[in-house]
């Protein structure tokens, strides 16, 4: 009920995309705010698709983690940055300078990042929740999943043993 009141006054609303909010439609339809401008973060990323079942009933057809990508991060701030310019065009020179300094940063991240990684003998990890696959896309990386792989859930002492013996196979 309080976020329902903050977004029938708010004037933007961002929200990631890719079906990570699958309220977020009819909420802001819910807001009744006429001058509600509302950003999808996403808008103009390149979404990987699903293809686990699982995946695609939790998140839906595409993979929502665009933010972990610093190429996307680019792009959502942008969309971030357009929004606040129209409802706040009196300090369009302060967002686009904010913008632009954030940007370099992301690029001089992406850089370094790119530096690092080709220098990598392994371009393959262990996460928790594969989250990861638009770094993975920029980088040439390949991400392995303790959930989606080894394990449902938490995995047993069996499932361990075959996480160890994968992370010194591939010297992880």
């Amino acid at each position: 009920p309080e976020n329902m009141k903050q977004l029938a006054t708010a004037q933007v609303f961002v929200y990631n995309g890719f079906g990570m909010e699958p309220w977020a439609k009819q909420a802001i339809e819910a807001a009744k705010n006429d001058k509600l401008v509302s950003v999808v973060a996403t808008e103009g990323v390149e979404a990987i698709k699903n293809t686990d079942p699982e995946e695609i009933k939790e998140h839906g057809a595409e993979d929502p983690h665009a933010w972990l990508s610093l190429k996307n991060a680019k792009i959502e701030v942008k969309n971030i940055k357009d929004a606040l310019v129209k409802v706040d065009p009196a300090n369009k020179d302060y967002y686009e300078k904010n913008y632009t300094e954030y940007v370099a940063k992301l690029d001089a991240m992406i850089k370094k990042y790119e530096e690092q990684f080709a220098k990598a003998p392994h371009k393959n990890f262990v996460t928790g929740h594969a989250a990861f696959a638009y770094l993975c896309r920029d980088f040439g990386l390949e991400q392995n999943s303790v959930e989606d792989v080894f394990a449902e859930g938490e995995p047993n002492a069996a499932q361990l043993a075959k996480l160890i013996e994968y992370a010194k196979e591939n010297h992880i």
